[in-house]
Formats: structure tokens, C-alpha cells, sequence
């Protein structure tokens, strides 16, 4: 895939797999099945080509809405927006559809005759500061960076909770010392990990 969204093809074409549908431009991502492709346009529509036996290329409507790709032997996945996978194609090793909760998915992959998805941490902690549901030194970076800026809404102002006081100073540092390391996918039993 070229910086200008165009998709570059070569190698094996018996079944199109290499002939990109017009317009050949605007993809943000694109994945290789066995005999057939997928591209992924800035709108978050999927175009699929080539080989199609097992309906492979066939994309679910509604065809919107989608922010990854992924293309197995003879299926496919496209994680939504909304973090739900939708898969289609060939199933007989049960690689679709997705189980259930088919909720809070943030990375897909597929496989010969199987699928993955990687799920979010279904907590939050009160001092992670960019939602990575940890406290470690990417939080500490975003503190230093808004360290004792002028009062207003900086995204480090966590003390005293909930609201703030308006400034990140040593009273947010505090609070970030209380809980350092604390992952809350690994260990949700921790008081300070709420439940989204």
C-alpha cells in the first residue's frame, strides 16, 4: 500500500486476487488470504477480491463502519468501530462467527482455519491518564509534560478527586505514587479498578 492509499499487487492472479477494483485508491489497510484480498477504505468500507468459494468476499452489510482487517484461508474479519468482529466465509472449524460477547474487541487476526481477536480491559483506574487501563511511566510522561501548567483542565489533574483543583502538582503526584503499577486488566480485584 502506497503513502497516497493505492494498493501495489503482483504474484499469482488464476483468480484475480491481484486485481485491485477501481477506484485503486483512499485504502488505510489491506490483508492477504489465500487467493484473495481485502482493503480497508478511509471510510471504514471493505472491498474484497479474487477467489470467493466459500463467500469470502462476500462483506456483511452494512459495509461501514470498520477500522481493521483481516483475511484468513477462505474467510474474513473486520472489526467495527464499535469494537464488535464481524466474520464471513468459509466457518467449518468454527473460525465464524465470533462468540459471544462479541463486545470490546481492539485487534483482530485470521488465521488458516481460525480467528483471534484481542480484547479490552473491561476497567478503568482513576489515575491512568490515557486510558490504558495501567498506571505506569506513559502516565508518569503525560503528568511531567502538564507539571504545574496554569490552572484549567489539563488532563493530569487528578487530585483531590474527582474533580480536581485545577493544577498538576505534587497532590496528583501523590495520588499517582498511591497506585503506581497497578494494572487493572490483571488484577481488577484492586479498589482502585472500576468496572466500565
Amino acid at each position: 500500500m502506497k503513502n497516497t492509499g493505492s494498493i501495489v499487487a503482483w504474484g499469482d492472479n488464476t483468480y484475480g486476487q491481484c486485481d485491485v477494483p477501481p477506484p485503486n485508491a483512499d485504502f488505510i489497510a489491506i490483508s492477504a488470504g489465500w487467493a484473495f484480498s481485502l482493503g480497508l477504505k478511509s471510510t471504514g468500507l471493505i472491498v474484497a477480491w479474487g477467489k470467493n468459494d466459500y463467500g469470502q468476499c462476500d462483506v456483511p452489510l452494512p459495509n461501514e463502519d470498520f477500522i481493521a482487517i483481516s483475511a484468513g484461508q477462505s474467510h474474513s474479519l473486520g472489526l467495527k468501530n464499535t469494537g464488535s468482529i464481524v466474520a464471513w466465509g468459509g466457518g467449518e472449524t468454527s473460525q465464524c462467527p465470533a462468540p459471544p460477547p462479541n463486545t470490546c474487541f481492539t485487534a483482530i487476526a485470521a488465521g488458516d482455519d481460525h480467528s483471534l481477536g484481542l480484547k479490552c480491559c473491561l476497567y478503568v483506574l482513576a489515575v491512568d491518564l490515557n486510558d490504558d487501563c495501567k498506571l505506569d511511566f506513559e502516565d508518569m510522561a503525560i503528568l511531567a509534560d502538564q507539571w504545574f501548567q496554569p490552572p484549567g483542565i489539563p488532563s493530569a489533574d487528578i487530585a483531590p478527586l474527582p474533580d480536581g483543583d485545577g493544577i498538576v502538582n505534587f497532590q496528583d503526584l501523590a495520588m499517582m505514587a498511591a497506585y503506581w503499577l497497578i494494572d487493572c486488566c490483571t488484577n481488577p480485584s484492586n479498589p482502585a479498578c472500576v468496572h466500565k
